[in-house]
């Protein structure tokens, strides 16, 4: 599976490794960083932009480590992230936040190839489920929200090949 991580998953993972309280992520992203290879290939754009976004929120340092670890061992590998007309006006009608950073996710895993048919992004980002509900949903709702995989754009992107998952559900298909 090629898999890009939301920045926000990185910081969890961060977070871990040094000790500190996990926050409200749905689970440990520790098994996707662990994850063999063949089951969770990272996927990075050449420009940078998901590194930066991951450094960012977690240690410059360890970042750049990790990454580089990875890039070396065969766990990452980049691609060239092109733009893709037909997904920004599939983001543009869901109300997704195209000014962002976020974008850079979506253009990076759809130029990604396949292997083994899947191709995920991590996030627990509701802007990458239902955008419109980010400001407006309870803590409890947005937990079975990500958990239950619901949102129209979520819903959409798995249409064309693109699965979001939250953490717990990711962990979930890795151990399987």
């Amino acid at each position: 599976m090629r898999c890009v991580v939301d920045a926000n998953v990185f910081a969890g993972y961060f977070r871990v490794a040094i000790g500190a309280d996990l926050g409200d992520m749905t689970a440990d992203p520790g098994a996707l960083f662990d994850a063999d290879p063949e089951m969770c290939r990272f996927v990075f754009d050449q420009g940078g932009q998901i590194q930066h976004e991951w450094e960012n929120v977690a240690d410059s340092e360890f970042c750049r480590a990790w990454l580089g670890d990875a890039l070396i061992s065969g766990k990452a590998t980049l691609v060239i992230a092109s733009s893709d007309a037909s997904l920004t006006t599939l983001l543009k009608g869901h109300g997704f936040p195209l000014g962002g950073r976020d974008i850079w996710y979506l253009r990076t895993l759809a130029s990604a190839p396949k292997e083994g048919g899947v191709k995920g992004l991590a996030s627990e980002d509701m802007d990458f489920f239902q955008p419109n509900k980010k400001c407006s949903i309870s803590a409890g709702d947005r937990l079975d929200f990500l958990l239950e995989g619901k949102g129209a754009l979520r819903k959409d992107l798995l249409k064309r090949g693109l699965d979001v998952r939250c953490v717990a559900v990711w962990v979930e298909s890795i151990s399987a």
